[in-house]
């Protein structure tokens, strides 16, 4: 979105009480050439937008009833990626709009707004929020949308620390994505709470993610699809993480390494349980509790494992893999193991 010349630094709004006006508005609305800025102990209702370089959202209390066409944390016109977002209670409810933005937070999601003009690099970084979604319509929507459409700098997205809630499965996407430019260098997630929320974090073929990181304390219950994906990454760690009550794989790999070279994923002490409760037995690749696909070497250690929701289904199912080491794993229920070459 724009070239970005920063003009403007140093600002502070604190103590404030603000609402937007439209459906259409944020509350409160930072500029591209905006640097150094602060939103702290607000109260506001509708949503921010962030923009420019090294801005600050924390500790606000947030209620968003009016708004239905932007975001609660809408980021564009960005210089660098590295923003601060915690510490904040949202409670959303409005209308979800269908689309590709994200509605609680949208960075580029339908828009070029992490693009070449956003040369300095950065972290956005997401911790200690608290948001709860009462929407009263909608379908189909993610909750989150982050994408890269062309920068090329050091990016790299730390989520960790948050609670997130959705009243309904199918609006509890998150998604963090690469388009183009260069890869974000470290996806790193830890010790959140997501009910009825997912995560899918994708690169592309070419523009592999070369640091996956999903540690310890998080809980995943109910989502959207599967309530981890992963799709295109060079190395996938995930560890310490509780699965439950999947509307699908509780957790789906699809790495895409053809050659069986390179790609690296770890995992370990996972709880994995009652996965597959819409019954997606027998369909291809969604019959498991974990599915991984195309790698150089999957590692699975020290994990429990197992569902009764049906005979047929696998615990994990593992395909096109150099290497498969399991270690020692507790699995319960009739379903069994699959691995190929």
């Amino acid at each position: 979105g724009g070239q970005h010349t920063i003009v403007t630094r140093n600002i502070w709004v604190k103590n404030s009480t603000m609402s937007t006006l439209t459906d259409t508005n944020n509350a409160c609305d930072f500029h591209g050439n905006s640097q150094f800025y602060y939103i702290t102990d607000n109260k506001i209702n509708g949503g921010v937008l962030i923009r420019g370089a090294d801005g600050s959202v924390t500790n606000n209390e947030f209620v968003s009833t009016t708004q239905t066409g932007n975001p609660v944390f809408y980021f564009a016109e960005l210089k660098s990626i590295n923003h601060t977002i915690s510490n904040n209670r949202v409670i959303y409810k409005g209308n979800v709009v269908d689309g590709s933005r994200g509605y609680i937070f949208d960075c580029s999601g339908n828009s070029s707004e992490l693009d070449a003009n956003t040369d300095v690099d950065g972290t956005l970084l997401i911790s200690g929020n608290k948001i709860i979604v009462q929407a009263s319509t909608g379908s189909n929507s993610n909750f989150m949308e982050i994408a890269n459409r062309g920068s090329t700098a050091d990016n790299k997205i730390v989520i960790q620390d948050n609670y997130f809630e959705v009243n309904t499965n199918d609006i509890g996407g998150g998604r963090i994505y690469h388009v183009s430019g260069t890869p974000f260098s470290l996806v790193y997630e830890k010790n959140n709470t997501f009910i009825n929320v997912s995560l899918r974090v994708e690169g592309i073929s070419g523009s592999e993610l070369p640091d996956v990181k999903f540690l310890s304390g998080t809980t995943y219950k109910g989502g959207t699809g599967s309530q981890l994906t992963v799709l295109y990454a060079d190395r996938v760690i995930i560890t310490g993480q509780s699965f439950t009550d999947s509307p699908e794989n509780s957790i789906y790999l699809d790495i895409r390494d053809v050659l069986q070279t390179t790609a690296e994923v770890y995992m370990s002490n996972l709880t994995v349980l009652d996965y597959l409760v819409d019954g997606a037995t027998g369909v291809a690749n969604t019959d498991s509790g974990i599915f991984v696909n195309q790698a150089k070497t999957v590692q699975i250690n020290a994990s429990t494992i197992g569902t009764d929701n049906a005979a047929q289904q696998y615990r994990y199912r593992i395909t096109n893999v150099n290497t498969f080491v399991v270690g020692n794993n507790y699995t319960f229920g009739s379903g069994t193991n699959s691995t190929s070459g």
